[in-house]
């Protein structure tokens, strides 16, 4: 066999060995389903419906606040990671927390990063008047005597109370 595109999958699954050897050969004369097109459309199908069965959940349990962290990436984007805490009341409580992904923060003035996650959280349909509280890293959007971030979220939902990651409740 010639170079493998996927030696550990081949080496321990012989259908899979075969099919590798079938597409280096050129035995197929049409598309394999080892291409990065068909691979990415598989990943995001999958992704959409997890992230489905998350704002599923999410709203089953109704109440939730979301944790936010910002920070720049490889290519020097600041990006907004979001969170969003759900307690689930069973015979015990249970607090889960449920990862929706990574924001490209093109602004990152106090109104960009609120607008941000309120557009985010509009499109997963999920309603802000729901969200029971809000804590962020200590960048300078959230920290100090504006807290702006918070505050502006504050004025749109009071009962979302800000909490930080690195410091004391701050109601």
């Amino acid at each position: 066999m010639k170079s493998l595109n996927f030696p550990l999958l081949a080496r321990f699954d012989p259908v899979m060995k075969q099919h590798i050897e079938r597409v280096e050969s050129g035995q197929f004369s049409h598309s394999s389903y080892l291409g990065n097109v068909i691979q990415n459309k598989l990943i995001a199908s999958i992704s959409g419906k997890i992230m489905d069965t998350v704002v599923t959940e999410i709203k089953q349990f109704k109440y939730y606040s979301v944790i936010l962290d910002c920070t720049p990436d490889v290519s020097h984007q600041e990006q907004m990671s979001v969170t969003i805490r759900t307690v689930k009341m069973d015979k015990a409580p249970e607090i889960k927390e449920h990862f929706t992904g990574f924001l490209i923060a093109s602004e990152t003035t106090g109104l960009g990063l609120s607008q941000l996650i309120l557009k985010t959280l509009m499109e997963l349909n999920i309603p802000f008047d729901d969200c029971k509280g809000q804590s962020y890293d200590n960048g300078a959007n959230t920290k100090g005597r504006n807290k702006e971030v918070p505050a502006r979220l504050l004025d749109k939902n009071p009962r979302a109370l800000h909490f930080m990651f690195h410091g004391v409740y701050i109601p």
